[in-house]
């Protein structure tokens, strides 16, 4: 959400944003993903560091805009890469095994 407009909305309905918990969705998320040795690729710091410039999402909409697009695309395809390369060096340091089993979260990027 345009930080403008989560202000006006905020202000509208008397409440101060130091009351909520806007991180609290996806720190949960993440916990529980990562507890599960699942890849987690959070997108909120990059689209928050871009909203900085310019709009990220379209103005009264939960959608991203072009921006917005980019910025997670740009985030997504850089992480993925990242995990590759951990992934490529577990089958190369691990190819006596029949099975690799789960990388561990502290091993995924941005961990």
């Amino acid at each position: 959400m345009s930080p403008r407009l989560r202000a006006q909305v905020l202000e509208r309905v008397q409440v101060a944003e130091t009351d909520l918990d806007l991180d609290h969705p996806a720190r949960e998320t993440r916990s529980h993903f990562e507890a599960e040795a699942c890849l987690v690729i959070d997108l909120l710091p990059a689209l928050r560091a871009a909203e900085r410039d310019a709009p990220t999402y379209a103005l009264r909409n939960t959608h991203w805009n072009e921006r917005g697009n980019a910025t997670a695309a740009r985030q997504i395809a850089e992480s993925l890469a990242r995990w590759c390369v951990i992934w490529r060096w577990r089958v190369r340091t691990q190819r006596k095994t029949d099975r690799l089993g789960p990388i561990p979260a502290n091993r995924f990027p941005g961990s």
